[in-house]
């Protein structure tokens, strides 16, 4: 399985990209009515990589992130029904693959896009237009408590798990508002903010990000359907890429008449119980 890309493009864009400022306080995002947003966001240029250009398409265990062909026959994104039944499987086999985990757990998705409507029988969200990621550390543990059973989620927690999404354009090229993603690996404790979601099902605690030099943002130019990206929110081993942050950028060279943006990602759990290693690599490069 291709791990790269090879389509041309720039190797460094200066791009805006929307930041937490620390100095509006932690954020509050209510999702139910009335809808509103507590906090404070800045737009900053910065430069962002071209992440074709890694010719293996980044690693989970370093930069966070795992760039990869992945073709799909899988088409009905806006039937959540299907999605769970079809697609989910198809997503379970590839973390397996590249993870070798001993037990996987794809548990929700999410359709994104700049129409906010119901599209069949799925609510499509927003794309997220500030730099994040979906979890802190007590929020993913918290979880995985909710999903499963009690004496499995205390036997699973007592290893090594990670968190994980895998993002997907819906059409292709995506040239508008696509998703730019940070080496994990040059990201410190003090770029994250906590910030909490308010839903009309749960309350969830996530990390907002705070620009700082010295983080390298990567994006991937004009994705296609059969392209995806991994993207670890969450390791509970003390790996280089254990924690880091992606979302949604305005890029003013997007061409006119762009396709809207349309994606989807799938959430997922990876254990690796009982393989002994707590800190060791989840890379299989699909051999």
């Amino acid at each position: 399985m291709e791990t790269a890309g090879d389509k041309p493009g720039d190797a460094v864009s200066m791009l805006e990209l929307p930041f937490v400022d620390p100095a509006g306080g932690s954020p509050v995002n209510y999702y139910h009515a009335p809808e509103r947003n507590v906090g404070r966001y800045a737009a900053l240029r910065v430069p962002v990589s071209n992440g074709r250009m890694l010719s293996d398409g980044g690693s989970l265990d370093r930069e966070g992130f795992h760039f990869l062909r992945s073709p799909t026959t899988f088409r009905d994104f806006y039937d959540p029904e299907a999605v769970r039944a079809r697609y989910y499987p198809e997503v379970a086999d590839l973390v397996r693959a590249y993870t070798k985990a001993s037990r996987v757990v794809v548990y929700e998705h999410v359709v994104r896009g700049d129409a906010i409507e119901q599209r069949g029988a799925a609510q499509v969200r927003a794309p997220a237009g500030f730099m994040h990621n979906d979890f802190t550390p007590d929020a993913a543990r918290r979880r995985i408590r909710d999903l499963l059973p009690e004496d499995e989620a205390d036997r699973l927690l007592g290893s090594r798990f990670i968190q994980l999404n895998l993002w997907r354009p819906i059409v292709g090229p995506l040239r508008k508002r696509p998703l730019a993603i940070c080496d994990a690996s040059t990201m410190q404790d003090e770029d994250f903010l906590v910030a909490v979601n308010h839903t009309p099902v749960l309350v969830n605690e996530f990390y907002v990000a705070a620009y700082r030099k010295g983080q390298r943002w990567y994006s991937f130019p004009d994705m296609e359907p059969d392209e995806a990206v991994f993207i670890k929110n969450y390791d509970s081993a003390t790996s280089a890429g254990r924690i880091g942050a992606h979302g949604a950028v305005e890029d003013s060279a997007t061409p006119p008449g762009a396709l809207p943006r349309a994606s989807i990602e799938t959430r997922v759990f990876a254990f690796f119980s009982g393989d002994g290693d707590a800190d060791g690599s989840v890379e299989s490069r699909f051999q």
